[in-house]
């Protein structure tokens, strides 16, 4: 089991780790078993690995690369419209995003399609309007999702140095506190 606040650095194995979207921390659920085949989430390696390059498009219909983020820190939230832990999650990404402005970047990535979760684009434009998102959010394709090792634990977090190199992986609940601290040191480097 994976407790909140687990911070991924430095590991040396690969793992594919339960996932639940049905409240709690852990556990693995019938719906994501049967819309998450494919390959083991990789967990190893991050630290100081180049963020894989692509391309998206906003829930608005911009479309983007996260080459344009480089320059400054990056926070790469990778998250689902249902997933409870997602959803607490959601005010503390808003705040987040509040209190650091355009000193850091901020993008969202929903991987509710790359799962083959029915969730409608009205649905997720509808979740972030509500919650006052006012950082970009995209669909996460397949390809993208391969890219950044196949993610399955929600929310996931990449936290990007400003040469586009990750700093840190952190999987599951993070607060405020703990997320605004892993920041900081990027903002001086």
């Amino acid at each position: 089991m994976l407790p909140g606040n687990v911070w991924l650095v430095g590991l040396t194995a690969t793992a594919a780790p339960d996932v639940n979207v049905e409240g709690g921390a852990t556990g693995e659920t019938s719906a994501m078993r049967a819309a998450s085949p494919g390959p083991a989430l990789e967990l190893s390696g991050w630290r100081g690995r180049e963020l894989p390059t692509f391309d998206y498009v906003t829930l608005e219909g911009r479309e983007g690369n996260v080459t344009e983020l480089r320059g400054r820190p990056v926070l790469l939230y990778v998250w689902l419209t249902r997933c409870p832990v997602c959803r607490r999650n959601t005010p503390v990404m808003a705040e987040l995003h509040a209190l650091f402005g355009e000193r850091v970047g901020f993008l969202g990535l929903n991987a509710d399609e790359a799962l083959g979760l029915e969730v409608s684009d009205r649905e997720r434009r509808a979740w972030v309007e509500e919650n006052g998102i006012r950082y970009p959010n995209a669909i996460l394709d397949g390809v993208t999702r391969e890219a950044l090792g196949n993610p399955n634990i929600f929310p996931t977090f990449f936290l990007v140095d400003a040469d586009g190199r990750v700093a840190e992986l952190a999987l599951n609940f993070q607060d405020l506190e703990s997320l605004s601290a892993r920041l900081k040191p990027l903002l001086t480097e």
